[in-house]
């Protein structure tokens, strides 16, 4: 590895996940160290991120995980099976 840059996330972050969102790529993740949270960053050109953590919301006690696209029918198949 050459030109490495210092990260862009807090530390003691894990299980990064990306997903494109309207042209930018939202990198969320599981802050393990107290408080434990999980978080998010946006990118547009992967050289500059703001932390968009405070911006969104996350099921209670969520860990790892990733985004899976589905139809319309599918999630309704789902809520269907709570």
């Amino acid at each position: 590895w050459a030109a490495v840059t210092a990260p862009f996330s807090q530390s003691w972050v894990e299980g990064p996940s990306v997903l494109e969102v309207k042209g930018a790529w939202l990198v969320y993740f599981d802050h393990y160290r107290k408080p434990q949270h999980y978080g998010a960053y946006l990118t547009k050109d992967w050289k500059s991120f703001e932390d968009v953590s405070k911006k969104l919301s996350f099921p209670a006690d969520h860990r790892h995980g990733t985004v899976v696209r589905i139809s319309a029918k599918e999630a309704r198949s789902l809520k269907a099976l709570r």
